[in-house]
């Protein structure tokens, strides 16, 4: 009788043991709230600084509750391979920190680390950016990780722009960076622009948008500059603006490639807005010299003129001397407004290796030296791929591939789809 009794007690207590280990797939958990109430923490400084031995087999994560988050213990954090960030509900677990150290580049210093993801959190890096007049400061420092963001929000603009930018990677920034990081972006929305100067990036169903309306800076939606481990930046299913809503803007720029950078950029059925008074505007700006390989595909350049101002406003505006090749094709030129000198293509000087293909194009459809032939339709035939899958993005017109399911050729032309049996 006794060993009955005992029995089932045995069996009750092994069944717990297996949750005393600690599992990959169970990351142990560290709670922030405001003001410590109900948590581990009050701070982010201390949550990540009570984290040892973190590894691959050893997750953690913070997890923050809604609330605002203050103060130098909430800025300047450096945080640690596999520990991720989370918050509770994104629009009110706000990371607002500020440190008066001029050092300080970031609400967060993620470089260089491995197995992080953020998400559901918003990190303000405002009041940082409008501190110091450096492009890099603002909300997050990615140089070098490999790091997902997952419907994160991103700020360093709330009334006036400022020179920080909300998302930065950029050798310059760091002494330590020993590799090429990997960031990816999903559903998230950034107000004050993306810095990338390293690794390769995928942004996808997200928003940028970096306002100026308050002098005349450079505005850039994101901006290219040489890095010491150039990538791939893939943006999909996205918008991304750059807007100057004072008069005095010196150039816009919603993708904005600088001298020198090697970058291969693509662009997938996303629109790209340029908006406002400045010298120079367009959705792609590619400076003298620039060295980054642009291809855009179903999507849409817009470039807005205001009517009073007599400034240059183009859908794509490559300058002299530059080497990476621009390719356009099955994508819409949109020119809204009547002031300045409007241009759907300038290719000042017929320097740039530039094709448009497939493009509709605005009532001010001037190809501006362009060294296609036909701006619309182009040299399309030297740099045509057909898929052997249906186009994950369509199919829409224009558009060739090879249905090996049955064996076809097809083609999309006015709605239609059309297909050729082979043998």
């Amino acid at each position: 009788m006794r060993l009955r009794s005992i029995v089932p007690v045995l069996v009750t207590v092994l069944s717990w043991l297996p949750c005393l280990a600690q599992s990959v797939d169970n990351p142990r958990v560290v709670t922030v709230s405001p003001d410590g109430t109900g948590a581990d923490y009050s701070n982010l400084s201390d949550a990540i600084g009570s984290i040892s031995g973190s590894s691959s087999s050893n997750r953690y994560v913070v997890l923050v509750y809604p609330g605002v988050y203050t103060g130098a213990s909430n800025a300047n954090v450096t945080w640690k391979s596999y520990v991720s960030l989370k918050g509770v509900i994104r629009d009110s677990t706000i990371i607002k920190g500020h440190i008066t150290d001029e050092s300080a580049y970031a609400l967060i210093n993620f470089a260089n680390l491995v197995g992080v993801e953020v998400s559901n959190i918003t990190l303000d890096g405002t009041e940082q950016a409008a501190t110091y007049d450096h492009n890099q400061n603002g909300a997050v420092f990615v140089n070098g990780a490999d790091i997902n963001f997952t419907n994160v929000v991103f700020r360093t603009t709330e009334a006036s722009w400022s020179n920080g930018f909300a998302l930065s990677s950029t050798h310059a920034l760091s002494d330590t960076t020993s590799r090429t990081g990997t960031a990816t972006l999903k559903g998230c929305l950034i107000y004050g622009g993306v810095y990338v100067g390293d690794g390769n990036w995928t942004i996808e169903d997200t928003t940028v948008s970096s306002i100026s309306d308050n002098g005349p800076f450079y505005v850039y939606g994101i901006g290219i500059v040489p890095g010491a481990y150039p990538g791939d930046l893939r943006i999909q299913n996205s918008r991304i603006e750059a807007r100057a809503l004072a008069y005095g803007a010196n150039d816009i720029g919603t993708i904005w490639a600088s001298s020198e950078s090697s970058l291969s950029v693509t662009v997938i059925a996303s629109t790209l807005v340029a908006d406002g008074n400045a010298a120079e505007s367009a959705p792609i700006y590619k400076v003298e010299g620039d060295q980054t390989a642009i291809t855009v595909d179903n999507s849409v350049l817009v470039n807005t003129a205001p009517e009073s101002e007599g400034a240059n406003y183009h859908g794509l505006y490559v300058e002299s001397d530059q080497g990476g090749k621009t390719i356009v094709r099955n994508s819409a030129f949109s020119a809204i407004g009547t002031g300045g000198v409007r241009t759907d293509v300038d290719n000042e000087s017929a320097q740039g290796d530039v094709v448009i293909a497939g493009c509709t194009h605005s009532s001010d459809s001037d190809s501006g030296n362009t060294s296609t032939a036909d701006s619309r339709q182009g040299a399309f035939s030297t740099d045509l791929v057909v898929p052997l899958v249906s186009p994950s993005l369509g199919p829409v017109n224009g558009q060739l591939w090879v249905d090996t399911v049955n064996n076809r050729l097809c083609y999309r032309s006015g709605g239609s789809t059309r297909c050729v049996t082979g043998s």
